[in-house]
């Protein structure tokens, strides 16, 4: 269950998709820069538990992708707007593709939950979905 793994694969495809990488200019983190430009994506929190069958082990993961936005500070719609566009552009990207991972299976990724709310600064948008993934390996 090498979730550092799971990251990496999810940032490349997040990176590499070009609806969403046009939607947040490459703007993909796990750790926020001081600074950073707004619109932009955070692969998130993750928990693994074992899921191992009688022919392989496995594991079943979720994944959470944040989005944030403030859409006043940088001339993009105002609302919520933006913020579910780039959620549905990071749902079409990740929404049952078979994620590449070294030595791994993927046999289910699938989007579980989605949410958009503003955060208490009363300025930035918030969305938040999250991901289950299955994987088997040997």
């Amino acid at each position: 269950m090498n979730q550092w793994e799971v990251q990496a694969a999810i940032y490349q495809r997040l990176t590499t998709d070009a609806a969403v990488s046009q939607m947040v200019e490459g703007r993909v983190y796990d750790d926020v820069p001081q600074g950073a430009v707004f619109p932009y994506i955070v692969i998130g929190e993750a928990s693994a538990v074992e899921w191992s069958q009688d022919c392989s082990i496995g594991a079943d993961t979720e994944v959470v992708v944040h989005v944030w936005d403030r859409p006043s500070q940088t001339g993009g719609p105002q609302g919520r707007k933006r913020t579910k566009q780039i959620m549905q552009a990071v749902y079409e990207s990740l929404h049952r593709y078979n994620l590449p991972i070294d030595d791994t299976y993927c046999v289910d990724l699938q989007a579980t939950f989605q949410e958009t709310f503003l955060d208490p600064d009363g300025i930035t948008r918030h969305g938040v979905i999250r991901f289950r993934l299955l994987t088997t390996y040997s």
